[in-house]
């Protein structure tokens, strides 16, 4: 009865056997928010986290759930459609992974994604950098600026540097666990 409530809260889809399918992408975000809250309310109250690392995890949590999820393996896949105009950025990264592969293996799938983002990303960083300071442009200057502000205040948080990236690769791995065991659970 109870596994039907949640079945229904969550809106997954029944099936023509009148079982239900597994997690859509509404189902996911739901079932890691509610998971995320409950562990973020039990590490605080536990006094096992400060205040300042149930944030930074919860946003790493929930950023993960909604933009780094197991299913960017898919072209288009509401994760995918969430990075907006840079939704092509994933397009590699589906091709070179079929779905329900090793995206949704919890070790593989999740470093593979931190290291493909880490690729792009240092790639772009990298790109822009020379095109703009070739032009001296203020407002890149000033993006750049914020950036290494981004940087610094991750790595300079009231814990050690290397806490925090244990913390935030951690909160990543924990949101593709909830998403790959919500699909072979339910």
């Amino acid at each position: 009865m109870t596994a039907h409530w949640v079945c229904q809260i969550v809106k997954f889809p029944m099936g023509k056997d009148g079982f239900y399918s597994m997690p859509n992408y509404i189902g996911h975000s739901v079932i890691n928010t509610l998971i995320g809250t409950a562990s973020g309310i039990y590490l605080y109250s536990a006094d096992i986290y400060t205040l300042n690392q149930v944030a930074m995890s919860a946003s790493v949590f929930m950023f993960a759930t909604l933009f780094l999820s197991p299913d960017l393996d898919l072209n288009y896949s509401r994760p995918t459609k969430n990075w907006g105009p840079l939704k092509f950025v994933w397009r590699p990264y589906s091709w070179l992974s079929k779905h329900r592969g090793l995206s949704h293996n919890v070790f593989m799938g999740t470093f593979c994604r931190i290291l493909y983002i880490t690729i792009v990303a240092t790639v772009l960083f990298v790109f822009f950098h020379i095109v703009f300071e070739q032009h001296n442009e203020p407002n890149i200057s000033l993006f750049l600026t914020a950036l290494s502000k981004i940087q610094n205040m991750i790595f300079s948080m009231p814990m050690d540097g290397s806490s925090n990236l244990f913390l935030i690769i951690g909160s990543i791995f924990y949101s593709d666990l909830c998403h790959v065991l919500a699909d072979k659970i339910l």
